[in-house]
């Protein structure tokens, strides 16, 4: 059975939804204006949930909306009297989900995709389908992340109790994450890399410690630093200091 009620604005957001919770398929829609008047026209009088980028400009529909749960890019709100909840996703779907590929330290090259937002955006946006196959293998590996934890808890909590959902519930999900405190086994590698960075340990050997098949993979993990750039340089001028002369 379908969960029409289930209303995301595009195919990526679809497609995430359909991974993270059990269901023979969501009232999928194109942009968030369609969302929004679905919510309105379709389900005037009954249960439904909306999952809209926060980027965009808003319809007027959403200023009847109150929140009730946030996090650093998650913001749950409900409907003043009916029961409508919306969650946006700050600022777009697909730096949501790069900044979850980041705190579990995954390379997104090796998913086929690339860590740089603008050409990912355009990925996501050439997506015409929500049974894309490489974004359900991404979305699968990135479903430990934090958010990625509260989004689907709030999307099942939802489902489950439709009409009777408990804002003070949702709240705690929200809380329970510990979005600023949780550390994950990939955050720890991450820490790890980029402090031997910091101390001069050779890339190529922190590549080989942390077992990675490519040096790109660690490099993503190791956030190379403004000091120890000016450090490399100085070290480089002073080896070369006297060596080389322009003529």
């Amino acid at each position: 059975m379908k969960d029409l009620f289930i209303i995301p604005e595009c195919y990526i957001d679809t497609n995430l939804v359909e991974t993270l919770i059990i269901t023979d398929g969501c009232n999928h829609q194109k942009g968030c204006n369609t969302v929004v008047k679905t919510m309105q026209q379709k389900f005037a009088n009954a249960f439904s949930v909306g999952i809209i980028d926060e980027d965009k400009r808003q319809v007027s529909y959403v200023k009847e909306f109150s929140e009730i749960a946030r996090t650093p890019s998650l913001r749950l709100k409900k409907h003043g009297s009916k029961s409508h909840y919306l969650i946006m996703v700050s600022p777009a779907m697909d730096g949501f989900l790069l900044k979850c590929a980041e705190e579990l330290g995954i390379s997104m090259e090796e998913y086929g995709y690339t860590s740089c937002l603008k050409e990912f955006t355009s990925i996501t946006k050439s997506v015409t389908s929500k049974n894309d196959s490489a974004f359900k293998k991404l979305f699968k590996a990135l479903d430990n992340a934090s958010e990625m934890i509260v989004l689907k808890e709030w999307l099942e909590y939802l489902k489950k109790n439709q009409y009777k959902c408990n804002v003070d519930e949702l709240k705690k999900i929200a809380k329970a994450a510990n979005i600023d405190k949780r550390v994950t086994y990939h955050m720890a590698r991450h820490s790890y890399a980029t402090l031997c960075i910091s101390m001069g340990v050779p890339i190529e050997t922190i590549s080989q410690t942390l077992g990675h098949r490519s040096i790109s993979t660690t490099q993503i993990y190791a956030d190379i630093t403004r000091t120890k750039i000016n450090e490399d340089m100085i070290n480089l001028a002073e080896r070369i200091e006297g060596k080389y002369e322009l003529n």
